[in-house]
């Protein structure tokens, strides 16, 4: 679940993942992601972003590997590997 306000020009994003110890990247994660980034460029107003953890230990834990373990059912599982790799570039990049 992400979360963002905006005030005084700055938006906070902040991310919780209900009912885990730690945040971690998921196709979920990463949809929601994209969707805030999107809401967030999209107001005028907005001259910076903070990424933020509601978790207090850990920002993020890195990639979901429960859902990693999942791609081994796929018909190319490289392929989708490398797929699920590329949107998340992509998606960082619209960070930057």
């Amino acid at each position: 679940m992400i979360t963002s306000t905006v005030r005084d020009g700055i938006a906070v994003a902040v991310f919780d993942t209900p009912g885990e110890k730690v945040n971690v990247l998921s196709t979920v994660f990463l949809t929601e992601l994209e969707a805030e980034l999107d809401r967030i460029t999209a107001d005028g107003s907005v001259r910076g972003l903070v990424l933020a953890s509601a978790k207090p230990d850990c920002f993020l834990a890195g990639a979901d590997l429960k859902a990693m373990r999942g791609l081994m059912t796929a018909a190319d599982p490289r392929a989708e590997g490398e797929r699920i790799a590329r949107e998340g570039h992509r998606l960082m990049a619209k960070i930057e």
